[in-house]
């Protein structure tokens, strides 16, 4: 037994017996300190797969009797000692490799050694990049996936191609002189070159013209997912589309999804193939935009049915972009219909109500319109009916009416004779004939449901004024004359008498007798009467009046003491007093001092006065303008206002009728306003007289 800390050293043995000891045989022994402890495996750690010989060792120690070699299953040798000679498999993977050694204190621990395993090159893989080139087209990218156990890269070009790289990755430049070729890439590593990756390059050509766009031309704003797509353009790496406003979508192939916003519009979907090189032509798809339904328009149909009547039929006009049609009826209405009619049979149990329908299209459900339809029953009475209890003879288009009941369709009116009108309304317009009498009107109101109670109402008509009696007066008269009477008399249902008299002549007066006056102007015409009363005019009754016109107003003059008029006939010679009596020829013999002046008469009709000459004991002078006034209103009407201007003194004033008649009198100093509203229409002549000179002025009362 060997302690732990035995040392080297020597055994020896000798013998024994009775005779003593025998000679020492001896052994030298060393001291082992226990199971070996290898050193590092030294050899190539990068390989290769099918390589051969590859030298593997342990640094050498005389104690270890054996070695154990452990190879992965892809490699072969086998060794006892401290060098193991190996082959790498054609499979082989990156492993370890295990050894350890045996000596007479056991097994050592195991050392181990990794080996990566590089395979032998393969082609780089797919090629990456455009297929199709054109000349001046510079900077195109190619390349292959990096693969390991490659150091570098050979890239091998086409005609006129021109680019360099060792890496996995190559930008090319194409010139003038490019040709269609192919581009060729192998991998480079330790264990050699891998076999080349190939791509050919067409020379590009201008992509053809697209085919037709397939896709709904028919949108709705808002629609979304909506696809377009055309075949396969020859000669095109990508497609570039183009949508309208308010559409989105990206595709660089021949299919699109398109999304339509709410404000999108009508417009082009286009879109051409393109390469590097060029961009071919537009295939176009125009694309109209589609909306939900407008709001119908107002519902046709009757408003009022009764329970169990059949075959109702409503309708809306047709709204346009509709491709169908919702009715919605009130409970107990029966019918349906996709069109905008539909015909409706109502329940025995219907109730009111409304009437819905909305257009349909691929866009949705458009708004709905309504119709109330009401549920009725026989009408009831009329009611009161409007319109006058009296009316008279030979009016026409009174109106008679009833509150309207929406239960009524229609009214069927009754009149009795003498009245006459039609109507099927809930008023009617009647005329009264002439020869009418009093009686009653009937109404009642009818409906699908049947026909309702009368109502009623009695009608008293009035009379007209009867034809006018013969109208007695005047029928010859003077222009300028007042105050003629005429008279006709009682007309039958008369409350009232109008009158019409010739042009000029004016009066007013509304019972059987009339004051005519023929003002100045006035001509020869018709006076007519006629009875009036609340029903209108009788037939009138007339008489025919001649006018005779005013004779022209004398021209007198002074020779000696004798006055001459210029007419030689029908003079009355006149002074401040009036008359004078007898004074009826061309010339006049003064007697005494005094204002004259001269009026003939002819036909009956006096003219208006003449010229005024004064006389005066000292001599004979004419005073006809030298007083100044003023005289108004224009015309006169209820006062008339006379004003002297330049301080005549007392200034004495007559105002004539036609016949030189004073009907005022009295004397001025400055201004004075005389009422005339008692006096009748017609010419006055006003005499203004001072102390040295006297003023004649006509006038016209209206």
């Amino acid at each position: 037994n060997f302690d732990s800390n035995v040392t080297p050293g020597i055994i020896s043995v000798k013998g024994f017996n009775d005779c003593g000891e025998g000679i020492n045989s001896i052994l030298n022994f060393d001291v082992v300190s226990g199971p070996p402890v290898l050193g590092q495996v030294t050899g190539p750690s990068n390989v290769c797969r099918g390589e051969l010989g590859l030298i593997y060792s342990l640094p050498y120690d005389s104690t270890i009797t054996n070695y154990n070699w452990t190879l992965p299953f892809w490699a072969s040798g086998n060794s006892t000692t401290n060098t193991i000679s190996i082959d790498i498999g054609l499979t082989a993977l990156s492993g370890f490799i295990f050894v350890n050694s045996t000596n007479i204190c056991g097994v050592s621990l195991n050392r181990y050694f990794l080996i990566t395993v590089n395979q032998l090159p393969i082609s780089p893989g797919f090629i990456s990049g455009p297929n199709t080139a054109c000349s001046g087209l510079n900077g195109v990218l190619y390349s292959v996936s990096p693969a390991p156990g490659f150091v570098s890269y050979s890239w091998t070009l086409p005609q006129g191609a021109v680019g360099t790289s060792n890496t996995n990755s190559i930008l090319v430049n194409y010139d003038s002189s490019f040709v269609s070729g192919t581009i060729n890439v192998f991998g480079i590593s330790s264990c050699g070159n891998s076999a080349p990756s190939s791509l050919a390059i067409t020379q590009s050509t201008v992509p053809q013209m697209p085919g037709v766009i397939s896709g709904s031309v028919l949108v709705c704003p808002g629609q979304s997912s909506v696809v377009y797509t055309i075949a396969p353009i020859p000669d095109a790496t990508s497609y570039e589309w183009t949508l309208p406003p308010g559409a989105t979508g990206i595709s660089t192939s021949n299919s699109i999804t398109v999304n339509f916003a709410a404000n999108a519009t009508a417009g082009n979907i286009s879109v051409k193939g393109v390469n590097q090189c060029y961009h071919g032509q537009e295939s176009i798809l125009p694309i109209s935009m589609n909306s939900i339904p407008a709001l119908p328009g107002s519902v046709t149909g009757i408003t009022s049915v009764c329970q169990g009547q059949n075959n109702v039929i409503f309708s809306i006009p047709p709204i346009p972009n509709t491709t169908s049609y919702t009715w919605i009826l009130p409970t107990g209405f029966i019918g349906a219909s996709l069109t905008n009619t539909i015909s409706v049979n109502i329940g025995s149990s219907a109730m009111s109500g409304n009437i819905f329908v909305n257009g349909n299209n691929i866009c949705g459900a458009g708004p709905s319109t309504s119709k109330l339809v009401n549920i009725v029953s026989s009408p009831a009475a009329p009611g009161f009916i409007n319109g006058f209890l009296s009316v008279c003879q030979g009016r026409n288009l009174v109106k008679y009416s009833v509150v309207p009941n929406p239960n009524v369709t229609s009214y069927e009116w009754t009149l009795p004779a003498g009245m006459s009108g039609s109507s099927n309304s809930d008023s009617i317009l009647i005329d009264f004939a002439t020869t009418a009498t009093a009686g009653t009107i009937y109404v009642k109101g009818i409906n699908p449901c049947g026909v309702g109670t009368t109502s009623s109402k009695y009608i008293t008509v009035n009379p007209l004024p009867g034809a006018a009696n013969a109208i007695t007066g005047l029928v010859s008269v003077c222009e300028g004359q007042l105050g003629v009477m005429y008279y006709t008399q009682y007309i039958t249902n008369a409350s009232r008498y109008l009158w019409a008299l010739p042009p000029g002549a004016s009066g007013a007066s509304l019972s059987s007798s009339i004051s005519v006056n023929y003002d100045p102007g006035s001509l020869s015409g018709n006076i007519s009467v006629r009875g009036n009363n609340t029903c209108g005019s009788g037939p009138l009754a007339f008489i025919n009046i001649n006018v005779d016109p005013m004779p022209a107003a004398p021209v007198i003059t002074l020779v000696g003491n004798e006055l001459q008029s210029n007419i030689p006939t029908g003079n009355q010679w006149y002074n401040q007093s009036g008359i004078i009596s007898g004074a009826t020829a061309q010339n006049y013999t003064v007697t005494s001092g005094g204002n004259y002046y001269s009026i003939i008469t002819d036909m009956g009709c006096p003219s208006l006065p003449s010229n005024t000459i004064f006389v005066s004991f000292t001599g004979v002078e004419n005073h006809n303008e030298s007083l100044q006034i003023n005289i108004y209103p224009v015309p006169l009407i209820n006062e008339l206002t006379i004003e002297i201007i330049g301080g005549n003194g007392v200034v004495n004033y007559e105002l004539l009728n036609p016949v030189g008649q004073p009907v005022r009198t009295g004397n001025i100093e400055n201004k004075k306003t005389i009422l005339i509203d008692d006096l009748a229409s017609g010419l006055y002549l006003l005499k203004l007289e001072s102390e040295n000179s006297v003023v004649y002025r006509k006038i016209i009362k209206k």
